[in-house]
Order: structure tokens, then C-alpha cells, then sequence
């Protein structure tokens, strides 16, 4: 195994340092290629796991704190640590960048776009309405000055790169490492919806709890994953919750995942219909496609064209809580179709969507950087 001579570092001060991205696939493709990489991030476990080492971060009170804290206390990690590459996973990392590569001319510097932040502004319930399209704007400017400023820009999704100089972009989807999910086994057929990732309001949590109680005792709702301050409220009144239909495993680890995923019949995905939304790719499609599990998603064309010619999936409006229960139905009372639908999910996702050809333009874009 080769080793460069080069120090890789990635830096978050947004993002948990077990992150589904960051650590757990583009870290490990680095480190697993020989590569000698670095984390920067908030963390509260050992100095080095699975090989890589990870150098904390103070975690903040408040994002204010963090956004104004965190870049000054990561540039002092990096000033130790003398990186020949910097990848940046957060937008208020930027300037840093900026600064660093200033500095450090030398030094490779990428930024990670893990989503359209422009349209990410659009939608987020804390920004309020009449001020969203001017946050917009100064997010827009943000990202055309990191598009001249650094040397790469890594995206998750093709939408994305659309948004940046088309050279200097290189594409690194969301999509599993085939490992992390032996072949599929039979569905429990127990009538069990499965949900992994952040629960809130616009992800569809009320219609998933309207749908499990609208099934009539009939199903269950299993959660894994953060909850919202707002969600968590809704999800402790609701009487899906009271009557027991619903089960919330909370934050796992991602290596918990593929078995929660197993243990349902039928993955769910109901995004509503937000400007971040339409043409965002889920993680856990790609998950519930290779736990060899059918899933029922909002019909945003975009998800229909990628995923529908692999008959996978059922696609309804995410505000039609009579759509979506027929769907759900359709698939619970049919397990022959869901079964069916499911392994069409897993040999299209071991065709097309596995991180295993991901990492590896990851690998070439550091290999030829550094």
C-alpha cells in the first residue's frame, strides 16, 4: 500500500464527527486507499477510530457561538497539523478556506457541497420568510466565492455542480458502500415502516404518524435518527405515540442502520415539497435499495426519472394522506409485491449506486492534488 507524503485534512464544525459522509465514507475511502487523513470535528470519543485520527473541537452553546468559535479553533488545529490538502465540509468554513489557501499557497484547499445552500436557505423554518430570498442571495455569493477561491469543489449530487466552475467540480454521491449491507434478507413481513434520519415537519413526520394511526393498530412506525425541538413535541402528542405504534430508537450509530432497516417491511421518504428538497438524494433510498426493502417517496419528478424505470418504489403527493396510505397499504397487504419491488431496489442499487465508484474519484481527485 502506497502512502503520500501529504496530510489530508477534513474540517467540520457542523457536522457530528461519525458523520454518514464525512467519516464513514470519504475519510475511510481516503484512509483505505493509504492515505494519511485527518478529521477536525466535535467529538467525545477515542483520538482515533477505525485507523483515522480525529482532533476535537470545543463543542458551542449556540450556532452564533459555534459559527464565530469554530473556524478559530479549527485553523489552529490545521496550523499544527500543516495539511498538504484542507476539505472543508461546511459553508461557514469558507472564509477559512479563503484565508488558508492566502496563507498557505501551497496547499490544496476543497470545499464539500453537500447540498444547494441557496435553496437549503429557502426552506429552513428558522429563517424568517420576508428575510429568506436576501439570505439566499448572500449564500449564492458565498458559494460564487468559494467557486474562485478554492481549487476543488467536491458535490453530492449533479443538481449541485451546476452551482459551481463545471472544472473544478468533482462528483461524490451519497450512495452506501455495498459492505456496510450483506445480501438482503426476507422482510419480517410484521408490517413494520421504517424511517431512518432526521425527523421533522418538513420531512414529513406528521404524515408518517397520521399514516401508522390511519392503519388502525394494523402497523408500526419505527424512527431512527434526530428529532427536531418542534418535531419532538408533535411526536410525543400524537396518538400514533400514545397507542404504541410508534417505536424511536433516537441517534444510532450508522452501523446500526442496515439492521433497522432489515427489520421493516417498507422504508419511507416523504420530503415535502421544498426548494431543497426536489432534487436532493436521500441517503436512505439508497439504504432502503440495498436492505432489499420497497419505499414509499414524494413524487418529485426528479426522484421519479432516477428511481422509477427500477421499480422500486411508489411514488404519491407527500401532502395526500389518502395517497399515501393507499400506497402503504398496497405494499403491506401485497407481499409478494413488496418483495419483488425490493429486490428490484437491491440489483439496481448493485448496478448503479454503491460508493465503491464513488470513492474512487475521490481517491483520484486527493491522489492528484497532493
Amino acid at each position: 500500500m502506497t502512502h503520500l507524503t501529504g496530510r489530508v485534512v477534513h474540517i467540520t464544525t457542523v457536522h457530528r464527527s461519525t458523520d454518514n459522509r464525512i467519516f464513514r465514507k470519504e475519510c475511510r475511502a481516503l484512509h483505505e486507499a493509504g492515505i494519511d487523513v485527518h478529521l477536525v470535528a466535535s467529538h467525545d470519543g477515542a483520538d482515533v477510530v477505525d485507523g483515522i485520527p480525529i482532533h476535537r473541537l470545543p463543542r458551542r452553546s449556540s450556532r452564533l457561538a459555534r459559527m464565530a468559535g469554530g473556524p478559530i479553533a479549527t485553523w489552529g488545529h490545521l496550523r499544527r497539523l500543516r495539511p498538504a490538502l484542507v476539505h472543508a465540509h461546511d459553508p461557514e468554513l469558507i472564509p477559512l478556506l479563503l484565508a488558508w489557501k492566502l496563507r498557505h499557497p501551497s496547499t490544496t484547499v476543497v470545499f464539500d457541497a453537500h447540498e444547494s445552500l441557496p435553496s437549503q436557505v429557502m426552506g429552513k423554518p428558522y429563517i424568517p420568510v420576508r428575510a429568506r430570498r436576501g439570505v439566499a442571495a448572500a449564500t449564492r455569493a458565498l458559494e460564487r466565492l468559494a467557486g474562485m477561491g478554492v481549487d476543488r469543489v467536491v458535490v453530492a449530487t449533479p443538481s449541485i455542480r451546476t452551482e459551481f466552475p463545471s472544472a473544478k467540480t468533482v462528483l461524490v454521491q451519497n450512495y452506501p458502500w455495498l459492505s456496510d449491507f450483506p445480501e438482503a434478507t426476507p422482510a419480517p413481513r410484521r408490517r413494520r415502516l421504517v424511517y431512518v434520519g432526521g425527523s421533522s415537519h418538513e420531512r414529513g413526520l406528521q404524515q408518517m404518524l397520521d399514516l401508522v394511526l390511519a392503519l388502525d393498530g394494523t402497523a408500526v412506525l419505527v424512527l431512527a435518527g434526530p428529532v427536531t425541538a418542534a418535531g419532538q413535541g408533535l411526536l410525543d402528542e400524537h396518538p400514533a405515540t400514545t397507542r404504541g405504534l410508534v417505536e424511536n430508537h433516537g441517534m444510532r450509530p450508522a452501523e446500526d442502520v442496515p439492521g433497522l432497516i432489515a427489520g421493516g417491511d417498507v422504508g419511507i421518504v416523504l420530503f415535502h415539497p421544498l426548494p431543497n428538497h426536489y432534487e436532493c438524494q436521500p441517503t436512505k433510498m439508497f439504504e432502503y435499495m440495498a436492505a432489499g426493502r420497497p419505499f414509499i417517496a414524494s413524487h418529485f419528478p426528479a426522484w421519479q426519472e432516477m428511481y422509477g424505470e427500477d421499480d422500486c418504489a411508489l411514488f404519491v403527493d407527500p401532502l395526500d394522506d389518502a395517497a399515501i396510505l393507499e400506497a402503504a397499504r398496497t405494499l403491506l397487504d401485497d407481499p409478494n409485491r413488496c418483495e419483488r419491488l425490493g429486490k428490484n431496489g437491491r440489483a439496481a442499487l448493485e448496478r448503479r449506486f454503491t460508493f465503491d465508484g464513488e470513492s474512487d474519484r475521490l481517491v483520484g481527485m486527493v491522489r492528484d492534488s497532493v
